[in-house]
């Protein structure tokens, strides 16, 4: 149906993992949980003995830099007070849209770095998920630097590092030397950066177990790869790759069993679970792709299948759960859930994993609009009353992220000096682009962890449409006291009147505003009051919006 097609585009804002995802297709087990809706569960954590390093970041805010970035890419770059330059270049697809930043680190403090630190930067937003890996390149001002720190004979060994949040989870991550440059690989958002360690903070930091699966993989295949990179460096024709590949599988398999496939076999019957799920496995994806495990052929085809499935059986449970609690409990933020649910399908599987995912979409995204309007001469000579009874309001297949309606206006009440009978003709009522905030889904944290946010923002409060009518007629008869002889009068009083008081929101090929809602965000969602005039006519109306969501 036209839907699929034209909010596919959803996909882009909602769900940023469509490079992951190209290799994720195929045909999958289509059942999902036949159970009926309960109140959602908690995801829990896989329970992995830790003991995680956290240090204490102190951010030099003068040196910082901001940017919008979208589907392009960009650079940030900056450079610290010892002429050390630092680059974060993120490649086209990366992101959707989003307002990145990237900070000096001045001082890690618990941190084990003896040698000191090089250079660190903090990213912003924290924890999100990239599309593609971005990578952060560190030129340090004096390039023998590197040469010395990689010398068998230093007490010192080039390290890079990253933490999460404000300094948690400290642990040793993956770098390549590139000529005078230090270049890491990063799949998401948080701190990074280089110094210097010695054997033994290095052996105090492999007793450190970060409480992340992907910083524990990273701790265990940087162990690895700084040692090879000396190796590299005392004999330029040693080749570490089968080394730094031994050792990434085994990261990546023990990442794999820990985390991922008991994340993806819960998120089957738990709805709540599923998010973080796909967002664990999405990170096991990319760094495998980064680390090169995940190319050409995988070692962990069978599991890979194995999460697919999962993931599928917990998508079409999680839409039918979302579906249900939105009916049941006229819930309007499952609005979100859904359409995220939704584009996140999409995206994963090259079928619906559910058949008529499509119509719930519409259905779970309606909303009815009643309106009671009341237009009289200011001096009372007249009054005519029209009832628009609830008219649905569904999403406009044409035009993404809006919602029209069509239906009936009729009378519900008429006077007028001399009036002896009354009769009237109804007419045609629209509502269109109508743009209508929801309450946002309380996702779950993920560990800090979360993919781009919608565009636009859909959770953004108020409701916004433009309506029009055709023209309900009112016919009075009308005798007034000195004639023999009764009198017709038609002409369409109510519609006239609305027109003189709504022209200053009228807009060509579109109608009259409507803006400015109480939103009660339940039952009803918001309602609309006029009470207004201008020198000859007086209205009194009220809009009134509904969340109705149909099974």
């Amino acid at each position: 149906m036209k839907t699929k097609t034209r909010l596919m585009r959803i996909g882009a804002g909602l769900f940023a993992a469509a490079l992951v995802f190209s290799t994720c297709s195929g045909p999958l087990d289509p059942r999902g949980d036949e159970s009926q809706p309960s109140q959602p569960q908690e995801p829990s954590t896989p329970l992995i003995p830790t003991n995680p390093l956290n240090v204490a970041v102190t951010l030099d805010t003068a040196s910082r830099i901001e940017k919008t970035v979208d589907a392009d890419g960009d650079a940030l770059q900056l450079v610290d007070g010892h002429g050390n330059v630092v680059t974060l270049l993120i490649p086209e697809d990366a992101v959707v849209e989003e307002t990145i930043s990237m900070t000096l680190v001045s001082s890690l403090s618990g941190a084990t770095l003896s040698g000191g630190l090089l250079v660190g930067v903090d990213l912003k937003p924290d924890g999100l998920q990239l599309r593609r890996p971005a990578s952060l390149v560190i030129e340090p001002s004096d390039p023998e630097v590197i040469s010395q720190l990689l010398d068998e004979s230093s007490e010192f060994l080039l390290t890079a590092f990253s933490y999460h949040r404000t300094g948690a989870d400290f642990h040793y991550y993956p770098y390549r030397i590139v000529g005078d440059e230090i270049h890491l690989l990063i799949t998401h958002f948080s701190g990074y950066g280089s110094g210097a360690s010695t054997q033994g903070d290095r052996t105090a930091q492999h007793e450190y177990i970060p409480t992340d699966a992907n910083a524990r993989a990273s701790q265990r295949i940087a162990e690895t790869t700084t040692e090879e990179a000396r190796k590299q460096h005392a004999d330029p024709d040693y080749d570490p790759t089968q080394t730094i590949m031994e050792a990434a599988t085994e990261a990546l398999r023990t990442w794999l069993y820990e985390s991922v496939l008991p994340m993806a076999e819960e998120a089957e019957t738990n709805d709540r679970m599923l998010d973080c799920a796909v967002i664990e496995w999405l990170r096991w994806e990319a760094y495998g792709l980064v680390v090169g495990v995940i190319e050409n052929g995988s070692p962990f085809e069978p599991e890979r299948a194995r999460i697919r499935t999962s993931i599928r059986k917990g998508s079409a449970n999680a839409i039918e759960k979302s579906h249900q609690r939105a009916v049941q409990n006229n819930d309007a933020s499952e609005i979100e859930r859904f359409l995220y649910l939704w584009a996140e399908t999409q995206l994963m599987f090259d079928d619906d994993v559910v058949d008529d995912l499509d119509d719930r979409l519409m259905r779970i995204t309606r909303f009815e609009l009643e309106m009671e309007s009341t237009i009289s001469c200011t001096a009372g000579s007249f009054g005519v009353g029209v009832k628009v009874p609830r008219l649905p309001l569904v999403l406009d297949e044409e035009q993404l992220f809006f919602s029209k309606g069509s239906g009936p206006i009729g009378h519900t009440d008429a006077w007028m000096e001399c009036m002896i009978s009354f009769s009237g003709t109804g007419s045609t009522f629209d509502a269109d682009y109508a743009v209508i905030g929801i309450p946002p889904y309380d996702h779950p944290d993920c560990g800090g962890r979360r993919m781009a946010r919608p565009t636009p923002d859909l959770s953004e409060p108020g409701v916004s449409m433009y309506v029009g009518q055709g023209l309900p007629i009112e016919t009075f008869v009308l005798q007034c006291e000195g004639s023999d002889i009764p009198f017709p009068f038609t002409s369409p009083l109510w519609a006239g009147g609305f027109a003189v008081l709504h022209q200053p929101n009228y807009v060509d090929s579109m109608g009259y505003h409507i803006g400015e809602w109480d939103m009660n965000l339940a039952q009803p969602y918001a309602t609309k009051s006029f009470d207004h005039a201008d020198d000859n006519v007086h209205e009194s109306a009220t809009y009134t919006l509904w969340y109705a969501p149909l099974p």
